[in-house]
């Protein structure tokens, strides 16, 4: 099954299917145990997700000896399903997940024409024994089934207790609500805390304490990020040649949205933050007339090239401002005012730059950049703003920030995959995050962890938050460590 929502990009160029074509008919069948749910997972692979959705019964129950009399039967249309005087209850389903457009053709499932195509795969002597191997494997293991895709969580429990209510064993005529609609009859996909983790890789007893530095890719994006690259690989010439300049262009547009740029073309790919600081620092052709400016916060691999610069010719000036927390961000925006106003000098043309942090990676501190960037513009300062740890911890709008140079990362917090497949692959998580609900709620939700959290761990140590005014923090918090002497 394909919910509506994902397959009508398949039906763009042709005919859209009807209401009736799109629901799905299938056969409901109740009181399995945790192991066979398992086992059912391992035999539908990690093409297809377990969701728990709304379906109609067309008919009374059977006792499974009896309806499994008619495996195989096409059963007659049903012109009205939703007419049924049945009450619609909750089942799980299988969901195909990858990429329709690079999966799929944009045709309507047929029951008759797949037990003239395709039945001999699963039945018969041409069957294709790999996934029942697999599953025969897995049960014999003492009955452990490994399971390796996504979404193994569903509530088991709660069909089994449905099923005894309506003493069902097995109804082989049932239709799943109409996919078509986004919301309503089908369970909210994704719910965030400890549900979330079978969408991500980690294994088995991990638990990411670091995606500052590495992100975390989702599952569906890594199988995304995989379906690009294998894209990409089928015909690297074509590719290269003539599909990557409009796919980037895609990609620059879907950042611009994001960060509210003013054009896309303000928008260029980099590497990483480092690289894109690195490249403009390199553009702007310091002399040693001008002024870098820089905080003992900045970040340990720019804070090296801005060393480096002043070691090498032409020697610009290099200034640190010193942070001391816990401080305010008023103190924070009067003692950069002051630095810019009264401890810079220049001569003539000579030109001032300033290294900002949006948020500082350690202590992982918001800083009033915004403000600091309108200090800049009113004293003819360059404004670089290192934004690293920013998009997806914080709302940006570039427009009304307005800073000369902005930078920043996607694969640390909007789960964008690595590697080879990374530029093309950011339109794909930008759609996992709004499945998820979108940046507000991601973000609200993840600023309330990190306070909750942060509270909770400086109340275990017997120590505070460097934060307690809520003024400095986004998603990061930053403890008091006790420190204990051993003589």
């Amino acid at each position: 099954m394909l919910p509506w929502e994902d397959a009508k990009e398949l039906f763009r160029d042709t005919s859209e299917p009807s209401p009736e074509e799109r629901n799905v008919r299938g056969s409901l069948v109740t009181g399995f145990s945790k192991v066979d749910v398992d086992l059912l997972d391992v035999f539908e692979g990690d093409e297809y997700e377990r969701r728990l959705v709304s379906v109609t019964p067309l008919a009374d129950a059977q006792p499974l000896s009896v309806a499994a009399a008619d495996a195989g039967v096409l059963f007659d249309p049903v012109s009205n399903p939703w007419a049924s005087p049945n009450p619609a209850i909750k089942a799980h389903t299988y969901v195909w997940i990858k990429p329709p457009k690079l999966t799929l053709d944009p045709t309507i499932w047929s029951y008759d024409t797949f037990v003239r195509d395709n039945l001999h795969q699963w039945i018969g002597s041409d069957a294709s024994r790999e996934s029942y191997t697999e599953v025969d494997r897995r049960r014999d293991a003492n009955n452990e089934a490994i399971v390796g895709g996504i979404n193994r969580t569903g509530d088991v429990a709660e069909i089994a207790e449905m099923a005894q209510k309506l003493d069902m064993i097995v109804e082989r005529k049932a239709a799943p609500a109409d996919v078509s609609k986004d919301t309503g009859d089908v369970e909210e996909k994704y719910q965030f805390g400890h549900a979330m983790l079978p969408y991500f890789c980690f294994e088995k007893g991990f638990v990411n304490l670091n995606n500052g530095s590495y992100g975390a890719c989702p599952r569906p994006v890594v199988e995304a990020a995989q379906e690009i690259a294998l894209k990409i690989e089928s015909n690297p010439d074509h590719f290269h040649r003539i599909d990557m300049s409009g796919q980037m262009k895609a990609v620059r547009e879907s950042l611009a949205t994001l960060v509210n740029a003013a054009h896309p073309d303000e928008v260029v790919l980099v590497s990483n933050a480092t690289h894109g600081i690195n490249v403009i620092l390199h553009n702007l052709q310091l002399s040693e007339r001008d002024t870098l400016i820089g905080f003992n916060t900045t970040y340990s691999a720019i804070s090296s090239t801005l060393q480096r610069y002043a070691d090498a010719a032409p020697r610009p000036q290099l200034q640190i401002i010193t942070l001391s927390f816990p401080t305010t961000p008023e103190a924070i925006i009067a003692q950069f005012r002051n630095h810019v106003e009264q401890s810079v000098t220049r001569a003539g043309d000579a030109r001032v730059v300033a290294v900002i942090d949006a948020i500082i990676s350690n202590p992982g501190a918001l800083l009033p950049w915004e403000e600091m960037i309108r200090i800049c513009k009113e004293n003819r300062v360059v404004s670089v703003v290192d934004a690293a740890h920013a998009i997806g911890q914080i709302p940006l709008n570039l427009q009304a920030a307005d800073p000369d140079y902005f930078v920043s990362v996607c694969y640390e917090l909007p789960q964008v995959a690595l590697r080879k497949a990374f530029l093309f692959n950011f339109i794909h998580p930008q759609k996992f995050r709004q499945e998820l609900g979108g940046e507000e709620k991601i973000q609200a939700y993840c600023h309330k962890l990190a306070r909750e959290g942060g509270s909770r761990m400086a109340e275990i140590l017997g120590t505070e938050l460097m934060d307690k005014d809520n003024k400095f923090t986004a998603n990061m918090v930053l403890k008091r460590l006790k420190i204990v002497h051993i003589y």
